[in-house]
């Protein structure tokens, strides 16, 4: 007989279990669309610094910054392989964004699948990766660009969304094409 303790921490790890599947046949979804593995790491030292001026820089409000940067490198990256495409016709690339290090004493990074168009190489494409992640405010020097290879990489960014209540997909910066909403 299992205590209540273990039962509690039983039904805990279901619970975790399958939200990380959800999460990762989420991601999964979309893999034949996938052509680039991205990992883009913030500066922690100007995050820290920018803490320690503004207290008020915590918990939400501190994920709110991180989203609101990933949405201006997501900005620059389309109008990079799009032009004004963006603007006027809606054009994006397929962006499944998954942020981690929130938990204190690790530096933020994102996670991202990337769908691109075919007529960008991949060295131009990081190239762009490279200019437009280097214009944000609080931009790292760590930025890795890979081709996307299997769901491999889909198994690995999902394995931190294990909590509901803690920022895992950055859902307001998930970017999907017109032509792919067109089949919902």
């Amino acid at each position: 007989m299992h205590t209540l303790d273990e039962q509690s921490q039983q039904i805990k790890q279901k619970q975790r279990d399958r939200f990380r599947r959800d999460m990762y046949n989420y991601l999964a979804q979309y893999s034949e669309l996938m052509t680039h593995a991205v990992t883009l790491t913030f500066n922690g030292r100007k995050l820290e610094a920018l803490k320690r001026k503004a207290d008020w820089m915590q918990g939400e409000a501190y994920e709110k910054l991180l989203q609101r940067s990933f949405k201006h490198f997501a900005t620059r990256l389309n109008r990079c392989v799009y032009g004004n495409a963006t603007q006027r016709y809606g054009k994006t690339l397929l962006i499944l964004p998954v942020i981690e290090g929130l938990q204190h004493g690790e530096c933020p990074h994102y996670h991202c699948a990337i769908g691109a168009t075919d007529r960008v190489e991949h060295a131009e494409f990081e190239r762009m990766v490279r200019d437009s992640w280097s214009n944000v405010a609080f931009a790292g020097h760590q930025i890795d660009v890979q081709p996307y290879r299997d769901k491999g990489w889909c198994s690995y960014i999902s394995g931190d969304a294990v909590f509901l209540n803690r920022l895992s997909v950055d859902w307001d910066n998930v970017q999907l094409p017109v032509h792919l909403l067109a089949h919902c």
